[in-house]
């Protein structure tokens, strides 16, 4: 058996047993479920700004790729507005409180910090044998070690800060 799924099934376990002993049981899981229905939306968005990006280039002759930081910065954009007309739309069939939008807003927060981490870790080490004999060695001023023990350690307080805000009936 994996560390992973040992520890995902704490995890889940321990986020079952806080959220239902909450009043409003299912704000987690309403935003999960937002969170993921737009990520979906987004990537839709994004493979087709870049197909019709490139059917211009290659069928225009007078038109060319020009900055691609700007273009995916448009596509960005774009794409926002897009989901935010959607989301108005399914605004009608159903109300959005806002403790759901301001948790999906943290989920989309931690999904931006974990990915850093993701990339730092695989770009960096290949195994947690390797980042370990990092943390050994006495490399903590590396920012590469920084970013993977740092910004986890942000998420998790950010974390606790939520639940304890939700407990206290903050948000």
């Amino acid at each position: 058996m994996k560390t992973t799924y040992i520890f995902a099934t704490i995890a889940v376990l321990l986020l079952m047993i806080i959220s239902f002993r909450s009043d409003n049981k299912f704000q987690f899981l309403r935003a999960f479920f937002i969170f993921i229905i737009g990520l979906i939306l987004s990537t839709i968005n994004f493979i087709l700004l870049f197909l019709v990006s490139d059917m211009l280039i290659r069928d225009v002759k007078s038109v060319s790729l020009g900055s691609l930081f700007l273009l995916m910065g448009i596509f960005v954009v774009i794409s926002g507005i897009m989901i935010y007309l959607f989301m108005r739309l399914v605004s009608r069939l159903g109300h959005f409180s806002p403790t759901v939008l301001t948790i999906l807003e943290y989920y989309i927060q931690w999904s931006l910090i974990y990915m850093t981490v993701y990339q730092v870790l695989f770009s960096n080490a290949t195994s947690i044998h390797t980042f370990t004999k990092f943390i050994r060695v006495g490399n903590f001023l590396d920012p590469n070690i920084l970013t993977i023990l740092v910004l986890p350690s942000f998420i998790s307080i950010w974390i606790a800060t939520i639940l304890f805000k939700k407990h206290i009936k903050a948000i």
